[in-house]
């Protein structure tokens, strides 16, 4: 794949604005889409890269640090059944006086 996942701001003379998102398997596929929007009057002010954030899979066993508000830490690790799990468990935290200020996967349950 030559490029993927762009997004292409194209202007004309007038000022109209088009935004047209495309893979190219080539760099000739490529040359050809670009020249037949010049060709058209319209020049590229823009070309940018798509970033997909990846898939949220739960459950998921995560192992979270804490602050609380009077500067103590904390790690604990909970299981979350989905994102609203996880944002319910948050809010609850905060009206705790804790904030979740890391996290990352806990891998060493069975």
């Amino acid at each position: 794949m030559y490029k993927q996942n762009l997004k292409f701001t194209f202007v004309n003379l007038q000022g109209s604005k088009w935004k047209v998102t495309k893979d190219f398997e080539t760099k000739i596929d490529f040359d050809l889409f670009e020249k037949s929007w010049l060709d058209g009057g319209f020049y590229l002010q823009s070309e940018e890269l798509i970033i997909k954030p990846a898939p949220s899979i739960y459950p998921q066993v995560l192992q979270l640090d804490l602050k609380s508000s009077l500067g103590s830490y904390l790690t604990t690790i909970q299981m979350f059944s989905s994102q609203e799990d996880y944002n319910k468990y948050e809010q609850e935290q905060l009206w705790n006086g804790l904030k979740i200020i890391g996290e990352r996967p806990y891998r060493n349950f069975n």
